[in-house]
């Protein structure tokens, strides 16, 4: 085998693998069971490296757990902290919106979740919607904490 012939052979391996390694991630999520919603909190760990990230808390005791087999939240399953890259333009906005919340909306995380899989977060719902959607509906202050 000649030497172009090797490494044309040798470019294509990893190309192959990375082509495969995605085909296996949209099929896992196309025949995943269900997608599962749980509740989140946002918190403030102070960490200056952290970027445009949302750090998210899974908050079970304001989860619906009838959503699981049994009714039972696998809370061993998932991770206890998420963090969710935003684009730059409004992340304090959306930062402020999660971490002063107080209630006033409904924030969840939604995951492809198969018994027996490591679950897989989708999105970031504010009131049931993407929080894309969510943000472009609100005005540039609606997230400002209340004094």
């Amino acid at each position: 085998m000649s030497e172009r012939k090797l490494m044309a052979l040798l470019l294509l391996i990893p190309l192959v693998f990375f082509i495969s390694w995605v085909g296996m991630i949209k099929y896992m999520d196309y025949m995943a069971e269900n997608h599962v919603k749980i509740a989140v909190r946002g918190y403030d760990p102070r960490n200056l490296l952290s970027g445009h990230y949302l750090n998210l808390e899974l908050d079970w005791n304001a989860t619906d757990c009838g959503q699981f087999v049994n009714r039972k939240c696998p809370r061993t399953k998932f991770k206890n902290v998420y963090q969710l890259f935003v684009p730059e333009e409004r992340a304090a906005e959306l930062d402020r919106t999660v971490r002063f919340n107080d209630n006033r909306y409904k924030i969840e995380l939604l995951f492809n979740y198969r018994r027996g899989n490591q679950p897989r977060l989708k999105e970031m719902l504010i009131e049931g919607q993407p929080w894309r959607q969510w943000l472009a509906k609100q005005p540039e202050s609606a997230a400002e904490p209340q004094s």
